[in-house]
């Protein structure tokens, strides 16, 4: 994953508009995979430290990122010879305009400028794994490849955002912390012309809709597929010994013509926390490097503060250390690429809304039986009871619904937003680039908001920009397009089973994954020393701040509703969901404190 930024004037010029780039290219420069390159004329101008292709003489420009997996099919299609991706994208453009998205296959992000036209094109792939970003303005339209790269030192924060993050409920999949700079959402593109941009989408999910005996069998040929197109001499994964990760790396090393690099975390002072048995039994199956990286399940301030930086904004991810001390490692071993199994969960869909379609067709005495089954499995950590409440509470009969609904209310997380803040979330309502899945049955839309959502994008610009800190790029073959889309058609039932969740892919890999790995019941659990690790690190800087509130933090967060959950933590029967909404507190409050402190550096060198 490289970088590239490109500016279009609308406005004549008599020169060349290069100018605007520096500044955004000299954000991005640790994305620098080699020399820049550039183009200008009197309205346009990129520069990028990747792909940048002219068509012809005074025809079509690209700069971007691309990892194009149908090159030279889509150059044959466009009636091309291959050269290369860049150019296969820009006969694509020759021959289908605007319409040349759904033609191609692959992660990417990417600009054309049609001088001919005056028109200027920003794509971004169909699950947001490329990162993309616009800034426009009534003289001009600037787009890189991250939001920071287009954002000042002073630049002005949007309270909604803040307000949107500290209350885990993004809606817009184009807000970013910044009100003048704006994400391009996943599968839509932006169109540059007549003095104007518009955002305008080109991909909608489209199921594929096999039966129940043939569906794994066709997964299991897409993900193999989707590995071998992703795997090269220089590719690592990361194995956990879950299902997902197992899946990825044994797929890999079956195709690889070399012992694949295979990374894995061991927890020597953790015995509960490690997978030695299940990563042992995965690896037994050969043709496969295994390297073990011994950590500990801790961060310290300094490792928050340094991933903020890196960052360029709040971002909740408490599992930040060990996911960059994997990468680190990953690169370390010599692999340029890594394998990530990151979004098995959300691709695959565990079906844990089943319960509520039961209660939606009002099959109550089906829900109580498939609930309690599940319980007895000891596969997640739910109750009956607590499935029955939250199905009674949205689809009960009226006089048991409000019931229902105030014993499941009990278990919402804590509301840390000051009452400015709560209107801000109000008044902004649904607005902003929505992710439409209102085309899918109406549970197929559960899982259409689960596997892409404006959490989606914000989860892989985060991993993208942690992997390019290590000079590593990460590649995700569970949002293949084929794989996903093979998912999202079938139907919940078979996505569930009473004790062994996500049947769909445990049936694909059979005969891939070892029976320990497949079949296994159990998941490592990660929470308690999360939580172990919060207590230890974070809870005292908020205990201050429960004391004496940052100025910085008051338009946003309650002083007293603070005081009382972090004063009460240990005694919360939800302390996840309350240390989830404090670690934001404390994220946000670090990140608007770097930002000051960019400021009056700033402006003392400016003085």
């Amino acid at each position: 994953m490289t970088g590239f930024a490109a500016a279009l004037s609308f406005k004549p010029r008599l020169g060349s508009c290069m100018h605007l780039l520096r500044d955004p290219m000299a954000a991005m420069a640790y994305r620098a995979t080699g020399p820049s390159k550039s183009f200008s004329d009197q309205d346009a101008c990129f520069t990028s430290f990747d792909a940048l292709a002219h068509a012809r003489p005074g025809g079509p420009v690209l700069c971007g990122d691309l990892f194009i997996l149908n090159g030279p099919e889509l150059a044959a299609a466009a009636d091309q010879p291959y050269v290369n991706d860049a150019h296969a994208i820009l006969a694509a453009y020759d021959k289908w305009g605007a319409g040349l998205g759904d033609k191609i296959e692959g992660e990417f992000a990417f600009v054309i400028w049609d001088p001919s036209r005056r028109r200027m094109l920003a794509l971004r792939d169909r699950f947001g794994v490329k990162p993309l970003a616009y800034s426009a303005t009534k003289s001009a339209v600037l787009v890189a490849s991250e939001t920071r790269a287009l954002a000042r030192d002073d630049t002005d924060i949007d309270p909604v955002w803040v307000a949107q993050y500290l209350a885990a409920e993004m809606n817009d999949a184009g807000r970013t912390p910044f009100p003048t700079v704006r994400a391009v959402p996943p599968g839509h593109m932006l169109i540059c012309e007549n003095g104007a941009a518009k955002e305008q989408e080109w991909y909608r999910l489209r199921p594929v809709t096999l039966s129940e005996q043939e569906a794994p069998e066709a997964l299991a040929e897409a993900l193999e597929r989707a590995v071998k197109a992703r795997l090269d001499s220089g590719t690592a994964t990361l194995l956990s010994g879950g299902i997902d990760s197992g899946s990825i790396t044994r797929l890999a090393a079956s195709a690889s013509p070399k012992p694949l690099r295979v990374v894995s975390m061991r927890f020597p002072a953790h015995a509960m926390l490690d997978e030695g048995a299940y990563i042992a039994a995965v690896r037994a199956r050969g043709n496969i490097l295994g390297l073990d990286i011994p950590t500990q399940a801790k961060a310290s301030l300094d490792d928050i503060e340094c991933m903020l930086r890196w960052q360029g904004q709040p971002v909740f991810a408490p599992n930040h250390a060990l996911l960059s001390n994997a990468y680190r490692s990953v690169a370390s071993s010599g692999a340029r690429n890594l394998l990530d199994g990151h979004g098995g969960d959300e691709v695959i869909g565990t079906g844990g809304w089943y319960f509520s379609e039961l209660a939606h067709q009002r099959r109550w005495r089906t829900l109580w039986r498939e609930a309690r089954r599940f319980e007895a499995a000891g596969t997640a950590d739910f109750r009956a009871s607590d499935i029955i409440f939250a199905a009674l509470a949205q689809y009960g009969p009226r006089p048991l619904r409000g019931l229902a609904g105030r014993v499941n209310r009990s278990a919402d997380p804590p509301c840390l937003l000051s009452f400015e803040a709560q209107r801000l979330l109000q008044d902004v309502g649904e607005g902003g680039a929505q992710l439409r899945h209102d085309h899918l049955e109406p549970y197929t839309r559960v899982h259409a908001r689960l596997l892409l959502n404006p959490g989606t994008s914000v989860a892989f610009e985060f991993l993208d920009r942690v992997a390019r800190r290590h000079g590593i790029e990460a590649r995700f073959p569970f949002y293949d397009r084929s794989v996903v889309e093979i998912c999202i058609g079938q139907p919940t039932a078979v996505k569930i089973a009473p004790g062994l969740p996500r049947m769909l892919l445990r049936n694909a890999m059979k005969g891939v994954l070892p029976e320990k790995v497949r079949l296994r019941r159990d998941k490592t659990d990660f929470t308690s020393a999360v939580v172990s690790e919060f207590r230890s690190v974070q809870l005292p800087f908020l205990q201050a701040y429960a004391n004496k509130i940052p100025d910085r933090l008051r338009p946003y967060v309650d002083q007293s509703k603070l005081q009382r959950v972090v004063t009460d933590f240990d005694n919360l029967e939800i302390q996840p969901e309350a240390m989830a909404q404090l670690s934001r507190v404390l994220s946000l409050n670090l990140w608007l404190a770097q930002r000051e402190g960019a400021a009056v550096t700033a402006r003392s060198m400016e003085a």
